[in-house]
């Protein structure tokens, strides 16, 4: 007799979610969710960039394999790939990309039990790879990635968890140098100018003009993060632009950034990795959203602020590429109001535990 998926408890579940950082990350709780679901299945997370950095110490996940990016485009990897996938011998597959090259990854797997996303949140082949579509009624990406566990749990919106591990050695390490580069102050917040794409990003002259002012108003210091040359060179027009009211940040892997958000005061991005970064570790945030929706792509939990484009979504066409609009269309009061009332909270907050202390 043929067991419904309702009724099928895995005992080696592949969890498949290559590519960028920021998806990676709005995963993550789909992963503690699953584990949580089976604690005795053996939970694997397929890779192919930095995300490995932090889910080789996630304490629920059990294996992370890593692969070659872009590997549908080497054929040579292709037999010893499927011969790797196929003695693992899963018995479920979650696949939240929904593209070709995470959907044939589970196909070659040879598992029966292949679960992932219905239109619009799949495309390419995926609608044809796996064995059950699940259709999304939340609105968060990381509630919708945990959707895919709905044949056997309810999901409640906004109570994904990520419990992304922390590393006192690097902890450490990025406290000093942070400390080595802005003073032995105890408050700062972080600025990330850099964005997914052109079309998300916020004027440079805007953050620089925050600086400022949050430097007159509290005292506090920025310290701008970059990822890449051409990250550095904007980083380094911020810190001038501001008069040093920010200053620029050493060059941080995954692990540090980590680190760095779980210490700065807020942190002030759009979307990005960065952003989920700061989510998941429970920093405050302030971020900008143009051509893509806060509330799809914002910051996941509470003490948020998520500021929304007045301006209409671009085109499918032209989120990745074209004019900047929506972004220039948030001003600097709008945001600095935002600020203000984030650090009235942190410092209601502080003052509350100081008292109970």
């Amino acid at each position: 007799m043929s067991v419904s998926l309702s009724e099928h408890v895995p005992n080696r579940v592949l969890l498949i979610r290559l590519g960028a950082v920021r998806d990676g990350l709005m995963t993550v709780p789909l992963a503690v969710d699953a584990k949580r679901l089976w604690p005795q299945s053996k939970l694997s997370w397929v890779v192919d960039g930095e995300m490995e950095q932090i889910l080789r110490s996630h304490s629920m996940i059990d294996e992370v394999i890593r692969i070659e990016p872009n590997w549908l485009r080497r054929p040579r990897t292709w037999l010893p790939l499927k011969q790797l996938l196929r003695d693992k011998k899963y018995d479920l597959i979650l696949d939240p990309q929904g593209v070709s090259k995470s959907a044939m990854l589970g196909w070659i797997s040879g598992c029966t039990h292949r679960v992932g996303l219905d239109r619009p949140f799949s495309r390419e082949l995926a609608q044809w790879l796996v064995k059950r579509k699940v259709r999304p009624v939340l609105r968060h990406r990381v509630d919708v990635y945990r959707e895919l566990l709905s044949p056997w749990s309810e999901v409640a919106a906004g109570a994904g968890e990520f419990e992304i591990p922390s590393d006192p050695q690097v902890h450490s390490h990025v406290r000093q140098s942070i400390h080595n580069l802005i003073g032995t102050s105890q408050r700062w917040f972080a600025i990330y100018p850099g964005a997914i794409w052109k079309t998300a990003m916020w004027p440079i002259d805007r953050f620089a003009t925050i600086a400022k002012q949050l430097q007159q108003s509290y005292n506090i210091p920025g310290l701008v993060v970059w990822n890449g040359n051409d990250e550095q060179l904007v980083a380094q027009v911020i810190a001038e632009q501001s008069e040093y009211a920010a200053c620029v940040a050493p060059r941080f892997d995954l692990r540090e950034l980590v680190e760095l958000c779980r210490q700065a005061e807020f942190v002030l991005a759009g979307d990005s990795d960065l952003l989920q970064i700061a989510s998941s570790v429970g920093t405050p945030t302030v971020s900008l959203h143009g051509p893509t929706w806060a509330d799809e792509y914002g910051p996941y939990h509470y003490n948020q602020y998520a500021i929304q484009s007045p301006f209409p979504r671009l085109g499918n066409r032209s989120m990745r590429s074209g004019s900047n609009s929506s972004m220039q269309a948030i001003e600097v009061d709008e945001v600095m109001f935002y600020i203000q009332r984030l650090m009235r909270q942190i410092e209601s907050t502080e003052h509350h535990s100081s008292a109970a202390a």
